[in-house]
Order: C-alpha cells, then structure tokens, then sequence
C-alpha cells in the first residue's frame, strides 16, 4: 500500500512521477532532434 501511495503521490508540481518520467523522455528525444537539426543546418548552410 506504501508503494502505490508512493506511486500516485503528487510533486510540488503537481504531476505524478510517471507524468514526470513521460515528460523527460519526450525532453530528451526533442533535445537529441534539436542537435540533428542544428548540425544539419550547419552543413548545408555550407554549400
């Protein structure tokens, strides 16, 4: 019972730690195809 109130608990955010997980994820994904882009860019701002 301590884990699933754990598990279903707030933050001061009021999300849930799996709403949190889900969101850095996402973050990560759109950071690594921000850096793709971003090298893109440079090269054919090259030719």
């Amino acid at each position: 019972v301590h884990k699933w109130i754990q598990g279903q608990a707030k933050t001061q955010s009021g999300k849930s730690p799996d709403e949190i997980k889900a969101m850095e994820k996402r973050l990560a994904s759109l950071s690594e195809e921000n850096e793709i882009l971003k090298k893109a860019l440079g090269f054919l701002a090259q030719k």
